[in-house]
């Protein structure tokens, strides 16, 4: 196939959807690839693995069947197990919905 890959559009695109995001009064920082500055925030999303396979579904032109894996990290700072899934439920939830 003579077309570019898509992937760095596809991250671009994801990563300004859900720039700025805001759950539960926490504000949900996106990487890409990996955590990056002075600290490690609580609750945070990473653009992480991407596939891109071709679709030979048209005699005339192939197409691109491409997909992201989201990670979405909450944690907190005590000691035991303080957590709860409920903010990363919520945190899901946005997600789909910004980027239907």
């Amino acid at each position: 196939m003579i077309k570019k890959l898509p992937n760095k559009w596809i991250r671009k695109a994801v990563f300004e959807a859900l720039d700025g995001l805001v759950v539960n009064g926490e504000d949900i920082q996106i990487f890409d690839t990996r955590v990056s500055g002075y600290y490690e925030p609580d609750h945070f999303i990473i653009l992480s693995t991407q596939t891109t396979n071709v679709i030979k579904n048209n005699m005339c032109e192939d197409f691109w069947d491409t997909t992201i894996n989201l990670d979405i990290i909450t944690s907190y700072p005590k000691g035991g197990n303080p957590g709860s899934r409920l903010l990363c439920n919520d945190i899901t939830d946005e997600v789909r919905e910004l980027t239907q």
